[in-house]
């Protein structure tokens, strides 16, 4: 077998700078030491599963099969898919039209769950909700609503709510 070094183990041996090393690695076409430990190979693979900048869970496309068929973007050199809107379109068997959104019903990011899952017609149906239930919130928070009803009551208020709005 092989014994793979990275660029930087390499240079410290020869006593030379990285950049060199790396010249002459490019010159004559061996292998970057990233390249044969991708995804699973490496031992900080934490299964494909990275949580992205804004707080949704993006999936690595190397997971999926059908990548072709999802919207993906870039984060670094990966590319990954939206893990709920991933979940949405296995549920409804098709990809999201152009304008659908997916909602998370707790307003947490990271909670992908079919169950906590809504498909939006439309962004601005998606921003309408946003809105109501953050006004919602803020009038429980400072006390417009009481904080002592139980859960059904507070979706019952809730639902009031929106009907005025």
């Amino acid at each position: 077998m092989i014994n793979r070094k990275s660029i930087n183990q390499i240079a410290r041996e020869q006593g030379v700078a990285q950049t060199t090393t790396n010249y002459w690695r490019r010159k004559f076409g061996f292998p970057v030491f990233n390249d044969w430990m991708k995804n699973e190979r490496n031992p900080k693979w934490n299964g494909g599963r990275q949580v992205l900048n804004n707080g949704y869970i993006g999936l690595h496309t190397s997971l999926i099969s059908d990548k072709e068929e999802h919207r993906v973007f870039t984060k670094g050199r990966s590319t990954y898919v939206l893990e709920h809107v991933y979940n949405m379109e296995r549920y409804l068997g098709r990809k999201l039209e152009d304008g659908e959104c997916v909602h998370h019903k707790n307003g947490i990011k990271d909670d992908n769950r079919i169950e906590n899952l809504q498909l939006m017609f439309s962004n601005s149906e998606h921003i309408t909700l946003e809105g109501k239930v953050g006004l919602f919130a803020k009038r429980l928070i400072w006390g417009d609503i009481l904080p002592h009803l139980n859960k059904v009551e507070l979706q019952m208020e809730f639902k009031k709510f929106r009907k005025q709005q």
